[in-house]
């Protein structure tokens, strides 16, 4: 059994309908815009009404088969929608649901256990004790987004950011940041110097700004030094800087996602996180206008109140997985999702 979708499905009921009605005739000729469900496939449709251009009176219920222009309905009044009669001419799409939307989310995240950590065994042998740190150094062994041992010049890739990039072997070396225009807002970088320093340099136009507003394409890093460099959109900038080893190691310990709490109508920014709180009253948190591909925000409901007052998610002009629907309903409590802008034709997208 799986959920079907079409993009652009759209028409209005040909005959007006009771709040029990199974089968449902559309506008002649609309029915090939929408998917033909068999073998226990179904999609989920909205019906609505619009009273002085406003939409009002929506209800969700799902289709099970589909001949010409009737719909064969296998539930009517889903995902806490009431079944309602409707007129003929109002109107009935498929759309992205807040139910599909919950089943998409993760819903058991796996428990770790925290390896018993034992002495390091000689490189390459077949043990399989867990190696320390300072093994994993000498190896030459790098992980994208955590630590990475720069021997020589090369080039940072998205993959490596929100790590950490020691200097290593002769003075120096460069490291090249990734282009500016391709790097999440918020995304952080710590350069340690060690024993012989080296060379952060942005890539083309892009710049390196630090506390006193003085930028430039390069910035050295001398032995023993450490900074951090946090990406803005307009440059690099320099947010930490002469910081102890130790201190880099806590700030890379604490890097994580930082949820702003809300409880009324916000309008996100690129890179934001919204712990929505609609306990007291639904709203709607609106995304960014004019967003740039791979840009992200992302929502979750930590007070579990989405059921009692849906909140609104509101497009801003941008489709929603393909489909152009102004706004989304989303009423599934303790919901986390992250949400990735990903072009013109596509829109925003459930990513996590």
């Amino acid at each position: 059994m799986a959920q079907l979708f079409a993009n652009n499905a759209t028409s209005t009921l040909n005959g007006a309908i009771a709040a029990n009605t199974m089968a449902i005739t559309l506008n002649p000729g609309d029915g090939a815009k929408f998917p033909s469900p068999a073998n226990g496939d179904f999609f989920l449709f909205t019906m609505f009404q619009r009273v002085n251009g406003f939409e009002v009176n929506w209800e969700i219920a799902s289709c099970v088969g589909r001949v010409g222009d009737v719909l064969t309905v296998g539930a009517r009044g889903l995902d806490n929608t009431n079944a309602l009669a409707y007129n003929n001419g109002d109107f009935i799409e498929l759309r992205f649901t807040a139910g599909t939307a919950g089943s998409l989310a993760p819903k058991n995240a796996a428990v770790l256990t925290a390896p018993t950590l034992t002495a390091s065994p000689p490189q390459f042998d077949s043990s399989l004790a867990v190696p320390t740190t300072a093994f994993v150094k000498k190896a030459g062994v790098q992980f994208p987004g955590a630590g990475i041992g720069l021997g020589t010049s090369a080039a940072i890739s998205l993959l490596q950011l929100n790590g950490w990039l020691e200097f290593q072997g002769v003075p120096g070396n460069v490291a090249s940041l990734p282009t500016l225009a391709t790097v999440p807002n918020g995304a952080t970088m710590i350069f340690m110097g060690g024993a012989v320093g080296g060379v952060v340099q942005a890539n083309g136009i892009d710049t390196i700004v630090n506390a006193l507003g003085a930028s430039s394409n390069t910035l050295t890093v001398a032995a023993g030094e450490n900074l951090m460099l946090a990406a803005n959109g307009n440059g690099w900038n320099v947010v930490l800087d002469g910081v102890s080893p130790a201190f880099v190691q806590a700030a890379m310990a604490a890097i994580t996602t930082i949820w702003t709490p809300i409880n009324s109508a916000t309008t996100a920014v690129a890179g934001g996180a919204y712990d929505c709180d609609t306990t007291n009253a639904a709203f709607a948190l609106t995304l960014p206008a004019n967003p740039s591909v791979n840009q992200t925000v992302s929502f979750c409901n930590t007070k579990g109140s989405f059921a009692k007052n849906n909140m609104t998610l509101a497009l801003n002009g941008a489709p929603f997985m393909w489909q152009n629907v102004g706004t989304v309903t989303v009423s599934t409590n303790y919901l986390a999702v992250k949400l990735t802008y990903m072009g013109a034709l596509q829109g925003w997208c459930i990513t996590v």
